[in-house]
């Protein structure tokens, strides 16, 4: 069984170019990631990952003793790389705001790991005082904030 097997049954089911496999095998392995995991709360053809958009796949990966969300930019994405993606993050990273930027290439991008609950979830979850209180705060917050 290989190490990236959930990556590669994936893209085998969506008919994935063999050069963009390669591809982002290769970067996969230069970032240190050990194994992609069948592990999260999306199901998409028939394996687990933690978020699936329209330009990625975020899977739960190892590197080193660690996990990590890895990010992979999808073959049919419209975004042409994930390289400002992450210096965006690193931005954000630098005023103390979003999952640590461990590294990233064009393909694949490798951040901390957060626990917790989607924001679509707790929306619809929460009890709409504690709802107001939150928002309140991240709007105030938002409106303060300069970079």
């Amino acid at each position: 069984m290989s190490d990236y097997e959930v990556f590669i049954g994936i893209c085998e089911r969506i008919n994935c170019p063999r050069s963009y496999v390669n591809l982002v095998l290769s970067e996969l392995s230069n970032l240190g990631v050990a194994e992609v995991l069948n592990d999260g709360d999306t199901e998409f053809m028939g394996f687990r990952l933690l978020g699936k958009g329209q330009n990625s796949l975020v899977f739960k990966c190892r590197v080193d003793n660690g996990y990590y969300a890895c990010k992979i930019r999808r073959f049919d994405s419209s975004r042409p790389d994930l390289v400002g993606e992450g210096n965006y993050l690193r931005l954000a990273n630098s005023v103390g705001v979003g999952p640590r930027l461990i590294s990233y290439t064009s393909d694949v991008l490798i951040m901390e790991l957060v626990s917790g609950i989607p924001i679509q979830r707790y929306v619809v979850t929460a009890n709409p005082t504690e709802l107001r209180v939150v928002l309140r705060d991240l709007l105030c917050n938002a409106v303060s904030w300069t970079p």
